[in-house]
C-alpha cells in the first residue's frame, strides 16, 4: 500500500509504502520488482518503506539456527542495494516476530523493520524506529518517530586535533567503526562520524584546560605549518588531521564512499555542505 503523508501545517511531506511480503522466497521475488519500479517512479522523493519483509538480512537477526547466508537473505541485499535504501536506527527490541506467542521458547527473527531513502534522511535526520513489546500478536508494533526540531541548536562540532595523540584515540574510532550499519557506503561513513562526535566531545570534555591549551599552542606553530590540518573539510568538522591519523581504520570505507558518489552521483546533504562565515566590513 502507498500513501502520501502531508504534516497538518502542510510544511512536511513525503511518500510511505507499506508491505507484507510473502513467507515463501519465490513469491517475495515479485515484490522486490514490483518496489524497484515503484522507485523510479519515486525517483528522489523523500520515501519511506517499512513492514513485516519475512526475510532477514544476517544470521544474528534470529535466537538460533543456521549460521549461513541463504538466496532469500542474499536476494533482499540486493534489493536493499538496488534501491539504495537504508535501514533507519531503532530502539526497543532486537527481534520482531516471535514463532510461538507469547513463549519464551519460540523462534526469534527480525522480520519488521523501516527503511527509507537518501531525500527522507535530509528531511528529517533524526529519523528513527521503536519496536515495542510484543502484546497479542506473533508480531511486535512499532512507531516511526519524526522528532521535531526545538531549542537552540547545539554549537558546531570541531574535532579537537590534540586528541589524536590520545591513547584512546584510535580505540575510540575502531568501537565505532566496528558497527555495522546498513546501507551504501556514503550512508555508512556519514553515520559513523556522526556516532563518533559524542565520543570526542566526551573526551575533550575530560582533558579539561588541556584544550584551551592546545588551541594556544596551534597558533604558536601555524605559522610553520606548510599544510594547514586544523581545517575541516565541512560542517561536521572532522579535521583532516582525523582521517590522517584514523586512516588505517576508516580509509576504505571513506575512500568507497567516493567511489559511490562517482557511480551513483548521489551525496548526502550533510556531506556536501560547508560552513560561511560572514566577516563585517569596517
Amino acid at each position: 500500500m502507498n500513501i502520501f503523508v502531508e504534516a497538518i501545517n502542510g510544511n512536511q511531506k513525503f511518500l510511505c509504502s507499506f508491505v507484507y511480503a510473502y513467507y515463501k522466497e519465490f513469491c517475495r521475488k515479485a515484490l522486490w520488482n514490483d518496489l524497484i519500479k515503484h522507485s523510479l517512479v519515486v525517483k528522489d522523493a523523500p520515501w519511506a518503506l517499512l513492514g513485516e519483509f519475512n526475510v532477514i538480512l544476517k544470521p544474528s537477526e534470529r535466537s538460533f539456527g543456521s549460521s549461513s547466508i541463504s538466496t532469500g537473505m542474499e536476494d533482499f541485499r540486493s534489493y536493499i542495494s538496488n534501491i539504495k535504501f537504508s535501514v533507519l536506527v531503532m530502539s526497543g527490541l532486537k527481534f520482531t516476530w516471535n514463532k510461538i506467542p507469547k513463549s519464551l521458547n519460540g523462534l526469534l527473527k527480525k522480520l519488521d523493520r523501516v527503511m527509507c531513502n537518501m531525500s527522507l534522511l535530509d528531511k528529517f535526520p533524526s529519523l528513527n524506529a521503536n519496536f515495542l513489546p510484543f502484546v497479542n500478536s506473533d508480531n511486535t508494533p512499532y512507531v516511526l518517530n519524526i522528532p521535531s526540531v526545538s531549542g537552540p541548536k547545539p554549537k558546531l562540532f570541531k574535532f579537537a586535533n590534540f586528541l589524536s595523540s590520545k591513547v584512546e584515540f584510535l580505540s575510540t574510532v575502531r568501537s565505532v567503526w566496528d558497527e555495522k550499519i546498513l546501507g551504501y557506503a556514503m550512508f555508512s561513513l556519514a553515520s559513523k562520524l556522526k556516532l563518533l562526535k559524542k565520543h570526542f566531545r566526551k573526551l575533550k570534555y575530560s582533558q579539561g584546560d588541556l584544550a584551551e591549551n592546545a588551541k594556544a599552542l596551534k597558533k604558536k606553530k601555524r605559522a610553520l605549518l606548510s599544510i594547514e590540518d586544523d581545517k575541516a573539510p565541512g560542517p561536521d568538522g572532522f579535521s583532516f588531521k582525523f582521517f590522517m591519523f584514523a586512516w588505517s581504520i576508516v580509509g576504505a570505507e571513506f575512500s568507497q564512499a567516493i567511489f559511490d558518489f562517482f557511480s551513483n552521483v548521489k551525496i548526502l546533504k550533510e556531506v556536501n555542505a560547508t560552513v560561511i562565515a560572514l566577516v563585517p566590513n569596517s
